[in-house]
């Protein structure tokens, strides 16, 4: 008699939206910039501890979060040391990853809202399913 065999598969997909971020300006002053102009509340939190593969070294990533009721926002830092959040995004200074509940019109009035600031010189939505390395964004 033989034994069953039985698979399991599961997805590690999450619902989420991501943007991308060009400014000079260090996290702490973009974040104060951002929560004036749009009156949300970013909160800088503990740096996240992440093991770069390629590197062979553990990067300390500054990022930022506001939570409001059905969605959650992180802006997280593209340079660390050593390397990148992203490699294949070095162009890009930070990362807003919206997750949860927010419709298409609420994530273009963002986006405006974003690029009307001085201290952020362009704002483009990413696509995720074209990163090779869009796991990371997976760890919230």
């Amino acid at each position: 008699m033989s034994a069953a065999k039985h698979t399991l598969s599961f997805s590690l997909e999450s619902d989420y939206t991501l943007l991308g971020i060009l400014s000079d300006e260090p996290g702490y002053r973009l974040c104060w910039q951002i929560n004036r102009a749009l009156k949300t509340d970013f909160r800088r939190e503990d740096n996240l501890l992440l093991y770069h593969k390629k590197l062979k070294v553990d990067q300390q990533i500054e990022y930022f979060s506001y939570h409001k009721a059905h969605s959650s926002y992180r802006l997280i830092k593209n340079a660390c040391e050593p390397g990148f959040f992203l490699d294949e995004m070095k162009n890009l200074d930070y990362f807003m990853h919206l997750e949860g509940d927010s419709p298409e019109k609420e994530i273009r009035e963002l986006m405006n809202k974003l690029q009307t600031l001085s201290c952020i010189r362009m704002c483009v939505r990413i696509d995720k399913d074209e990163l090779k390395s869009g796991e990371r964004f997976l760890l919230w």
